[in-house]
């Protein structure tokens, strides 16, 4: 556990992955993937990597069927005004 912890202060991007191939070659003997996720998840240690960018929102201008009027935000105009 101690080596875990200077590797990933060293470069917290490290997931378990990179983890055991780094601990193997340090060590010489084969550790296994679910030992180190085990132990990185006791120590509170998680990679850091760049998340998935789901939605992006634009404020954008939709003309609108009544004339004149610009709706700028969701649900702005009603079957009422269209008539």
């Amino acid at each position: 556990m101690k080596r875990i912890e200077e590797i990933y202060n060293k470069d917290p991007t490290i997931g378990y992955r990179r983890m055991k191939a780094m601990l193997e070659e340090v060590t010489g003997k084969v550790i296994n993937k679910k030992r180190i996720r085990r132990l990185m998840k006791i120590l509170g240690l998680k990679g850091i990597f760049p998340r998935r960018k789901v939605t992006q929102s634009e404020a954008v201008e939709v003309k609108d069927l009544v004339k004149g009027k610009v709706a700028t935000r969701p649900n702005q105009v009603c079957v009422s005004d269209i008539t």
